[in-house]
C-alpha cells in the first residue's frame, strides 16, 4: 500500500508469482495480481477503495493512514526469514540513502521493533549476527564519508567528451597523479568527478558527469559498489573488480542517470546494453556503459596501485561460481555441483576451463543467441548451456525448477536455429553441445518473455 506524497492518494496492489503451473488441464502463468480489473484492456489496476484499504490496514496492523511513503505486507513468509535476514538485506540494499536521512525503516518480530535510520544504521550492523559485520561496518564508514565529508575534496578528471566514450589516461590530470597515488596507497578515503558528455534521445548532447570513492582498505573481492540516483545497481555485469580497494560509484546528475536508468532491467539490478527499452534510443549507448562500469579499475590501473597478482575473483561475474569455490588459488578447474536429478542422470565430471570465453551470450526476445567471440573457437569443443529464470539475489541455477522450463520439452525450441553444432543431449535447464566449425550459432527461444533469463555457458572436458 502506498501513499502518494504529491497528491496524498492511497493506493494498494497485490502481487504473487508462483510456478507455471496446470489445474484441471488449464496452463496458468505465474504471475497472479490482486487489484482493480481495467474496462478497457487486461490490466489490473491498484485498488482505491476507501472500504479495502481501511479493511486492508486493520487486518495487517499498519499505522499507516495519510502519512507518503510505502507499506509491504508478505502474508506467506518462508520459515529460514527472520527480522536478522530483513536487516541484513536492508542494511545491505539501501545503506546510501539511510545515511542520506532518505530512508526510514521499520522491522517488527514480536513485540520488538527496530527503527533503521542514519542515526541507527550503525547500532544496528553490531547487532547483526552475520559473518561480514565488519565489512558492513567500514562500508557503511566509507558512505557516510562520501556523504558529509567529500564534498570539495574531488580530484576532477579531464571530461571525456567523445560521441564514443572509451577510457584514456590521459583523462588523469597528471600533475596529481604522485599525490592521488600517495592517498590511495595510504588508505585515505579519495573522490573522483568524471565528467562525460552524453546523448539525449533526440539526438543532442549535453555533458553530465559522475563520481568515484576509492579506499584502500583491504577489502576482499573488491567488487565496486553502483548507485543510481540512490538505487543500489546490484548485479553490474562486466565490470572488473579491484583486489583490496573499496569503491562506490555514484551517478546522480540527470542526463547520465537517465541514460542508464533506461537500460536497467525491472528490478534495478543490471545495466542492460541490449535491453529493448535502450538498445536504439542512444548512439553507441553500450559504450556508455562500459565507460562507468569500468571506471574503477581504470582510474586504479592508471595510478598503478592494484598489485599485478593472481586474482581469484576474476571470473566470479563470469561463471557464477561461489565466491567461496575461489579462495583457493591453487585450482585451475572446479567441480560444479549438481541437482540430484543431474546426478543420477549423467555420469559424466564435468570441469570448467577458466580461459578467455570464445562465444558470446547474446539476449533476443524471447530467449537468447550464442555465437563467436573474437576470440574463436577451434573445433571440436564441447559446451554446457545452464539457464534459468533470474533472481534479484542468489544462484538463480541452484533455485531452477523443471516446471519453469526445459530444454527438452516445448515450448522451448533450438533446433532449426543450429549452425555448426551437434546436440549431444537436453536434460531441464541444461543443454549439452558439440562445436563443429568456427563459425557456429544457436538461438533458444520459447522463454516467459515477463522473466527475466540468466544464461551461462562453459566450456567442458570429460575426465
Amino acid at each position: 500500500m502506498t501513499v502518494r506524497s504529491d497528491d496524498g492518494k492511497q493506493l494498494m496492489m497485490g502481487h504473487v508469482i508462483l510456478k507455471s503451473h496446470k489445474i484441471n488441464g488449464s496452463n496458468y502463468a505465474p504471475d497472479g495480481y490482486f487489484g482493480e480489473s481495467s474496462q478497457d484492456s487486461d490490466l489490473v489496476l491498484p485498488i482505491t477503495n476507501k472500504v479495502t484499504l481501511d479493511h486492508f490496514r486493520a487486518d495487517f496492523h499498519l499505522s499507516r493512514d495519510k502519512e507518503p511513503g510505502l507499506s509491504v505486507v508478505v502474508p506467506y513468509v518462508d520459515a529460514e526469514i527472520t527480522a536478522q535476514h530483513l536487516k541484513r538485506a536492508v542494511i545491505s540494499d539501501y545503506f546510501y540513502p539511510i545515511l542520506k536521512g532518505e530512508l526510514i525503516v521499520y522491522i517488527e518480530e514480536g513485540n520488538h521493533k527496530s527503527r533503521i535510520d542514519a542515526n541507527s544504521l550503525l547500532h544496528e550492523i553490531t547487532l547483526l549476527d552475520v559473518k561480514e559485520k565488519d565489512d558492513l561496518i567500514s562500508l557503511v564508514d566509507f558512505a557516510d564519508w562520501i556523504i558529509h565529508h567529500s564534498a570539495g575534496k574531488e580530484y576532477v578528471l579531464k571530461p571525456c567528451t567523445l560521441d564514443v566514450p572509451a577510457w584514456s589516461d590521459d583523462l588523469m590530470p597528471h600533475e596529481m597523479i604522485e599525490k592521488m597515488r600517495s592517498n590511495l596507497d595510504a588508505g585515505k578515503s579519495m573522490a573522483f568527478h568524471v565528467g562525460i558528455k552524453v546523448p539525449k534521445r533526440e539526438g543532442k548532447s549535453t555533458m553530465s558527469y559522475f563520481n568515484v570513492y576509492l579506499r584502500q582498505d583491504g577489502h576482499k573481492t573488491g567488487r565496486p559498489i553502483f548507485i543510481r540516483e540512490g538505487i543500489i545497481i546490484s548485479d553490474v555485469r562486466g565490470a572488473p573488480r579491484a583486489p583490496g580497494i573499496r569503491s562506490l560509484v555514484i551517478v546522480e546528475d540527470k542526463p547520465l542517470a537517465t541514460l542508464l536508468g533506461d537500460s536497467e532491467n525491472p528490478a534495478h539490478t543490471q545495466w542492460q546494453k541490449d535491453s529493448s527499452n535502450f538498445k536504439n534510443k542512444y548512439p553507441n549507448g553500450k559504450n556508455y556503459i562500459e565507460f562507468v562500469t569500468r571506471i574503477v579499475s581504470n582510474i586504479v590501473n592508471a595510478l598503478g596501485a592494484q598489485e599485478k597478482q593472481k586474482d581469484p575473483y576474476l571470473f566470479a561475474d563470469i561463471f557464477s561460481l561461489p565466491l567461496e569455490a575461489m579462495d583457493d588459488q591453487s585450482k585451475n578447474s572446479f567441480e560444479m555441483p549438481q541437482s540430484e536429478d543431474s546426478k543420477e542422470s549423467s555420469a559424466k565430471s564435468l570441469k570448467i576451463k577458466t580461459q578467455a570465453k570464445p562465444f558470446q551470450i547474446t539476449k533476443i526476445q524471447g530467449g537468447f543467441k550464442i555465437i563467436p567471440s573474437a576470440s574463436r573457437i577451434a573445433p571440436p569443443i564441447q559446451l554446457r548451456v545452464l539457464a534459468a529464470y533470474d533472481l534479484r539475489k542468489g544462484n538463480p541455477l541452484s533455485k531452477y525448477h523443471p516446471s519453469d522450463f526445459r530444454f527438452d520439452n516445448p515450448p522451448i525450441r533450438y533446433k532449426d536455429s543450429l549452425k555448426g553444432i551437434t546436440v549431444l543431449g537436453a536434460e531441464n535447464n541444461q543443454l549439452f553441445l558439440q562445436v563443429t566449425e568456427p563459425d557456429f550459432q544457436l538461438v533458444v527461444k520459447g522463454f516467459d518473455e515477463r522473466r527475466d533469463l540468466f544464461v551461462k555457458v562453459e566450456e567442458v572436458e570429460n575426465d
